[in-house]
Parts: structure tokens; sequence; C-alpha cells
């Protein structure tokens, strides 16, 4: 399975996103969840680098387990027990 933080799927208009060759090719989201038994996700609202569309898009593309949170940033905390109890979860 793969555990996505933070995720979006443009370059957001940034230079350095559109130099980094990610954005060029459209995503192959069936082949990315076909690929995966999983996947969970976590975002947030007030995320400072990119709009909740970001994540909330690549969610349903993956149909991943996601959960979104209104507090978090871009999750730069030390500690994350929600992602640890998830990925728990997943693997017993």
């Amino acid at each position: 399975g793969s555990v996505l933080v933070g995720a979006y799927y443009t370059h957001l208009g940034d230079d350095n996103e559109k130099e980094s060759g990610y954005f060029e090719k459209p995503w192959d989201w069936q082949a990315i969840r076909e690929n995966q038994q999983w996947i969970i996700q976590f975002a947030s609202i007030d995320d400072p680098f990119f709009p909740i569309e970001e994540p909330r898009f690549v969610s349903e593309k993956l149909d991943s387990e996601y959960h979104e949170f209104s507090d978090r940033g871009h999750f730069f905390d030390t500690e994350f027990t929600k992602l640890i109890e998830t990925v728990k979860q997943k693997l017993l």
C-alpha cells in the first residue's frame, strides 16, 4: 500500500514544479490504483502550499481512504499519531 500526505497533481503554476517534469504527462490513475492493495491519504484544509481541491481530486481518482483535517497545515509536525494508527490497522 501507499500513504500520501499533502498530495497534489498539478504544477500549481509554480515554475520549479513545472521544471520537475512530473506534470507533463497525464496521470494514469487506474494504473496507480491497480498497483496498490490500499492507499491512505491525509490532507489539511489549511495547507499553505496548495488548495484543498488538489488532494480531494487525487483521492477521488485513486479511491483512497481519505482523512481531511482543518488544522494540520503541511504536516510539518514531528508526531502524526493518526497516520501511525491508520497504517497499523492496514498492516494487522
